[in-house]
């Protein structure tokens, strides 16, 4: 079968816990690193497309110029009705593509967060092993208002964090991809000072964190990448 594309926008963003199922479920993931500027596949080569995270905003296309490429491509995979997928940044940019927009948030959030359910999100074909609205882990300053026709699934902390948009397009502001070697790295990625002044966590207490509450979170997630497998499949 046609391959699922995950497009990295740095060296620590992984495709996390995809990559297990993915291989149980018989179905070709691919890496791209966006920043590396490699030849960008033609949407109907694909089964799927998953954008995933990255420090920058989505509005940085000047200061990361493959950014736009991502756009790109992202929108010409939601022409092509290819199930797509965006995560934190990825999220962003996809609300970008569907005529939404992406701002400073008035807050950062960090950490683990419960989320509020819609109706649609209760029953969503992808994203309702979320439906309990348990913690979620965050990492972002920036985010996103709603797409026209999109369809809400999740809020919290203040925020949209997932959307629908069609029959196969969808958006989380949280990460639920994220295993405790991504954080960590992520962690390794971001001076301490920084860490503590501006995020409000000095590595030891966050690493701790993620340790003690990932757990209660993997679980769904690996649920939803199995639905993803599936309207990829289908």
């Amino acid at each position: 079968m046609k391959p699922v594309l995950f497009v990295s926008h740095e060296s620590s963003v992984s495709p996390g816990i995809a990559t297990g199922i993915f291989a149980e479920e018989g179905i070709p993931l691919q890496l791209m690193r966006a920043w590396e500027g490699r030849d960008w596949p033609d949407a109907h080569d694909l089964a799927g497309l998953v954008v995933l995270g990255g420090d920058m905003s989505a509005n940085d296309a000047d200061a990361f110029p493959f950014l736009n490429e991502v756009r790109t491509l992202a929108s010409a995979a939601v022409d092509a009705q290819v199930p797509t997928l965006g995560i934190c940044l990825g999220a962003q940019i996809l609300a970008v593509v569907l005529g939404g927009a992406v701002r400073r948030s008035p807050r950062v959030e960090l950490g683990f967060g419960n989320l509020e359910v819609t109706n649609e999100g209760k029953t969503d074909q992808l994203l309702a092993p979320f439906a309990d609205g348990g913690p979620v882990f965050q990492w972002h300053e920036d985010t996103f208002d709603l797409p026209p026709s999109a369809t809400l699934l999740f809020s919290g902390g203040g925020f949209h964090q997932a959307f629908r948009y069609g029959r196969a397009v969808y958006a989380t502001q949280f990460h639920f991809e994220v295993t405790e070697e991504d954080v960590a790295a992520w962690v390794d990625d971001t001076p301490p000072d920084r860490l503590k002044s501006y995020w409000g966590w000095s590595p030891e207490e966050l690493l701790k964190e993620v340790h003690a509450r990932l757990p209660l979170q993997r679980e769904a997630g690996r649920e939803v990448f199995r639905r993803f497998g599936k309207l990829v499949k289908g």
